[in-house]
This record gives structure tokens, C-alpha cells and sequence, in this order.
């Protein structure tokens, strides 16, 4: 009887547990999410309505495989975390919890704003850091302060805080499981997602294994040093080589991406475009004597900037320590103080030099920069912008020697067309589309 009674117990727990297996599975969450994506290059539409398959599955699988799936929601996550009511919206459909948004309200430019949120699925704390790479102004003054050596100065200042800040989410909520991670970001946010990819697996302060670290990175610049951008096969950069931010810096500023780089460009961007809408178009490619594709277009331009030998060697920017040295805190100084208007504002002084037609060239030929400081002081003054008048004009007359000795021989080599196709390759109207079309 004893015997019996045993016997009986055991099945008895044997089923339970296969029952609590099977539930388990069951619990699994799969939805649908919506988000909206900006429309830029139809002056017809504000937005379109996209729809992203979430799937728990995906973060049950080997981070290293390319997941085509995965891809796809890391894309439509990169576009939420623009704001935090988006971001909010996106992981609360998602089931994740202890939602954070950081930084959405600061205005420094060596931060950054990004997203945190967490969830349990089976064994495992699954946490996604989403970071914004839209709808940013100041900070635009930190993507161009790349330093002298290393991983690239203005994106290493503002990841400082946000790897502290992980691990300290980690420590409040994972509660000694194992952990994955889920990173992505577009644009800056990419570069940012990267460099904190890199980060994370060569310090090994957060324990993950790269098996369970999901990376996606969308038309991210380059910002890992030479000696920390490793093949990771958990990092995986969607990227159109023809996007001139994809190729800036330049490698021979010995700045790179870890992990692998996933080509989407396709020749027939046009096609791919009217799958999304029927009525969006970017300008047809224009051959030239000196380029005959995008892809010839971008390597163009980037050769023109690093090998110019028809420049003086204290206005060239044939490598890192030349732009460093003659170009960076200028540039970086100029670009913050534009991004600090309001963007009726900076709308304002856009549509005026475009006004000024061939006679905007006087802005940016004086040397001095004086010209172009006064200019800019009229809508500085108009939303109540600090400044210093000496910092202001030695800006001014760097960025007049970039567009005297670089600036202006280039775009009288250019079309229009093309000046504007190649502008255009950098909107998520096209990586969307062009990301779509790399999956069929």
C-alpha cells in the first residue's frame, strides 16, 4: 500500500510540474504594438501607423543570430523612445514594468535621454535600455566632439551617467536572475547603444552573457576606438552605407562600430519607399564625372574631407588631430548655440539664408567670422541665448574656414538632386523601408 501511495504522490507531482512547464509557455506574452512614424519626406502626411509584432520568444532565443523579427521591434522601439509618454506607452504593451524615462527634460549636452524597463519571462530579467535618437537640440553639440584618441570623447561623457544608472536598475530589480539585456537606439542613439555594448562586455561590471545581451543599433556614426570596436556577434548595426551619418567620423579617424553591420541599402530605394507610401519619393541619382552611384557619392565625399591636399595643413581635416585641433571645439561651440533656439527660431534663420540665395556665400567667406556673428547674434538675442561675443566670433571664423577650404569646393561639385537624395537617406522613412526590404 505504501508502495502504491508513493507511486501515486510521484505522478501526481510529475504531472504538476508539467503542468507548470506548460503554463509557462502558455504565459508567454505575443502582441501587437503601434507606433507612430514621423513623416519627413511626404509634406502631405504627419505620421504613419506602423504595427511591431512583440514576441517573448525573441528573448528566448541566441543573441548572436540575427533575429529578422527582433530587428523589426528594436526599430519601432528606437522610434518610442523619442518622448516618454511614447516610451511609456510601448513597453507598458509590452508587460514590462518599473518604466523610467531619463533625462527627457535636460538640456545639457553631454547627456542623453533614454528608457528603462524590465520584465520577467520564465527564468530570466529581460531589461531594455531604449535611447533616444530624434528630437534632440543641444546635444546635437556633442556628436562632434570626438577627441583626440580613444572611443569618441562627447559619446563616452554622456554614456558616464547611464552606466551607473543601469547597473544600479539592475540592482534594484533583477533580483539575482539571470539577466538579459535589450539595447537599441537610432542615429545618435545608435552610436550611443554601441559604444555602451562595447562598454558593458569589456569591463564585465554587469554580468550578462553575450548570448543574452540583444543589441540593435539603426544608421548609427561610428564611435568605438579601433582597439574596442570587436566583431561581437550579439551587436548587430542595421546600416545603409550610403547614409553619409553611417560613415562619419571617417575610419581614418580610426573610429569604427563594434560588432557586425547589417546592410539594407538597395539601389532601388524608390521601390522600397512606395511599399510604405505610394505618393513618397526621393530625388532620382544624377551621374557625374566623379560619381556614378550613392555608394561613389558618400566615398566622395568622405575622401574629399580626409585627402583635400589642396588646403592649407592648418585647415585640413585629414585626421583626427587636425579636426581636434583646428575644427572641434569651434564647430561644437557654433552647433550648440543653434540648437538651443527654439525651433520656430532656427526654422526662422534657416528660411532667411535660404532667402539670401548665392549672396549667403558672403556669410561664410569672411574669414574674420564676423559677418556670420552677426548674423547669428539677431536670433540669439531673440530667445534670450547666452553667449560670449569672443567665443561666438572665434566659432564663427572656424566654421568659415571649414566652409571656405571644405565646404564650398564640395557642394560646387554637387547637384541638387543629389545633395538632397543623399540628405534624405538619413530619415527612418528609409531605413524603415529599406530594413523591410532586406527581410523579403
Amino acid at each position: 500500500m505504501k508502495n502504491k501511495m508513493s507511486i501515486l504522490i510521484l505522478v501526481m507531482l510529475s504531472s504538476q510540474l508539467i503542468g507548470c512547464k506548460s503554463n509557462s509557455n502558455k504565459d508567454l506574452l505575443k502582441t501587437e504594438i503601434n507606433v507612430q512614424l514621423d513623416a519627413s519626406l511626404n509634406s502631405e502626411k504627419s505620421y504613419y501607423d506602423l504595427k511591431f509584432q512583440y514576441d517573448d520568444n525573441y528573448f528566448l532565443s541566441d543573441a548572436n543570430n540575427y533575429d529578422k523579427n527582433l530587428s523589426l521591434l528594436s526599430f519601432g522601439c528606437s522610434l518610442i523612445s523619442k518622448s516618454a509618454q511614447t516610451g511609456n506607452a510601448f513597453f507598458d504593451k509590452a508587460a514590462f514594468i518599473d518604466i523610467e524615462a531619463k533625462n527627457y527634460q535636460q538640456s545639457d549636452k553631454d547627456g542623453c535621454a533614454y528608457m528603462l524597463a524590465h520584465k520577467n519571462i520564465q527564468d530570466y530579467e529581460v531589461v531594455a535600455i531604449a535611447f533616444r535618437g530624434f528630437d534632440y537640440n543641444v546635444e546635437w553639440a556633442n556628436n562632434l566632439e570626438i577627441g583626440e584618441t580613444g572611443d569618441h570623447e562627447g559619446f563616452t561623457k554622456s554614456l558616464n551617467g547611464v552606466y551607473v544608472e543601469l547597473q544600479n536598475y539592475i540592482s534594484n530589480h533583477c533580483n539575482n536572475k539571470t539577466l538579459k539585456l535589450w539595447i537599441n537606439g537610432y542615429s545618435r542613439g545608435g552610436a550611443l547603444s554601441n559604444l555602451l555594448a562595447s562598454t558593458i562586455i569589456s569591463e564585465k561590471k554587469i554580468q550578462v552573457a553575450q548570448s543574452d545581451m540583444f543589441v540593435y543599433t539603426f544608421e548609427a556614426p561610428r564611435g568605438v576606438s579601433k582597439e574596442n570596436a570587436k566583431k561581437y556577434e550579439n551587436v548587430h548595426n542595421i546600416v545603409n552605407s550610403c547614409d553619409l551619418i553611417t560613415n562619419i567620423a571617417p575610419e581614418k579617424y580610426e573610429l569604427y562600430r563594434c560588432g557586425v553591420d547589417v546592410e539594407i541599402y538597395d539601389s532601388d530605394v524608390a521601390s522600397a519607399l512606395k511599399k510604405l507610401d505610394k505618393d513618397i519619393s526621393i530625388p532620382d541619382f544624377t551621374p557625374s564625372e566623379y560619381y556614378n552611384n550613392d555608394k561613389q557619392l558618400v566615398n566622395f565625399i568622405i575622401n574629399a574631407i580626409v585627402n583635400n591636399t589642396s588646403v592649407e595643413d592648418d585647415c585640413s581635416m585629414k585626421d583626427r588631430i587636425h579636426f581636434y585641433n583646428n575644427y572641434q571645439s569651434g564647430i561644437s561651440y557654433m552647433v550648440g548655440k543653434l540648437f538651443s533656439l527654439k525651433g520656430t527660431t532656427r526654422s526662422a534663420l534657416v528660411n532667411s539664408i535660404k532667402s539670401m540665395g548665392s549672396s549667403a556665400v558672403t556669410l561664410f567667406s569672411d574669414k574674420t567670422g564676423s559677418n556670420l556673428a552677426s548674423f547669428l547674434q539677431t536670433y540669439l538675442n531673440n530667445d534670450n541665448i547666452s553667449y560670449d561675443n569672443a567665443d561666438l566670433l572665434s566659432s564663427c571664423a572656424v566654421t568659415c574656414k571649414a566652409f571656405t577650404s571644405i565646404g564650398q569646393p564640395l557642394l560646387s561639385l554637387f547637384s541638387s538632386s543629389n545633395l538632397t537624395r543623399m540628405l534624405d537617406m538619413h530619415y527612418p522613412e528609409v531605413a524603415y523601408s529599406l530594413l523591410l526590404n532586406s527581410h523579403q
